[in-house]
């Protein structure tokens, strides 16, 4: 995170925006040395409000402390059984246009 004072980023505020959108760079503004705002890309505004929402979600929270309990207790799918589950879809996917044209 970059930290600037007020009079550098309004002098060089072109410059500034640019880091944000094309670096995804935070810029946190001071005045007179205390931090006062933070310039950031509204992809990473979004992303904020979207983490918020999921943190105020209940049920979303619930779903993934259950994720979190599974994962601990081993109760997952690896790679392995990614690869599998990936060719037994693509194996009924082959089979009902069979049956279509059939």
């Amino acid at each position: 995170m970059i930290v600037e004072s007020v009079r550098t980023v309004k002098a060089r505020f072109s410059e500034f925006l640019d880091l944000v959108v094309l670096e995804r760079e935070q810029v946190t503004i001071t005045r007179n040395g205390r931090p006062e705002a933070v310039l950031l890309s509204m992809s990473e505004y979004r992303g904020l409000h979207a983490t918020i929402e999921l943190l105020s979600d209940p049920e979303a929270m619930a779903a993934l402390e259950r994720g979190r309990r599974d994962f601990a207790e081993g109760r997952f799918i690896d790679d392995e059984g990614i690869e599998a589950l990936r060719v037994e879809i693509e194996a009924r996917g082959k089979g009902e246009r069979r049956d279509d044209h059939a």
